[in-house]
């Protein structure tokens, strides 16, 4: 089903679980996980897959979707924005953008309600 997927991480709860839920994507489909980090603790992600850094710049939507589509990617992870019930259906600012612009599918991952 999935060959290859980014997930968005920024250190936040609301990325923690996109974190969960695409490496479980991940391991279910066999698929290649890339983490796209915009946090200075990418050891914590290096600890739930195995990954290799590399730094990029510009907004995180439009990097996020610049290497989609550079890298044929099959999906993008993100977390949704996190204001209580209502926060856990509503898209942040990277989702929102990322769901115009990227040339692949785009989970938001909602808010855990624990």
């Amino acid at each position: 089903m999935y060959q290859n997927i980014v997930i968005g991480y920024d250190g936040s709860d609301r990325s923690e679980d996109a974190l969960v839920l695409g490496c479980r994507l991940a391991a279910a489909t066999h698929a290649r996980v890339t983490i796209a980090c915009a946090y200075a603790g990418i050891d914590h992600v290096r600890g739930a897959v195995e990954a290799s850094g590399e730094a990029f710049t510009g907004s995180p939507a439009k990097v996020l979707a610049r290497e989609a589509e550079a890298e044929a990617l099959d999906l993008l992870v993100t977390g949704s924005r996190g204001y209580g019930p209502v926060g856990r259906v509503l898209l942040g600012g990277v989702s929102a953008k990322l769901m115009r612009i990227a040339p692949c599918p785009v989970l938001v991952v909602p808010r855990s309600a624990g």
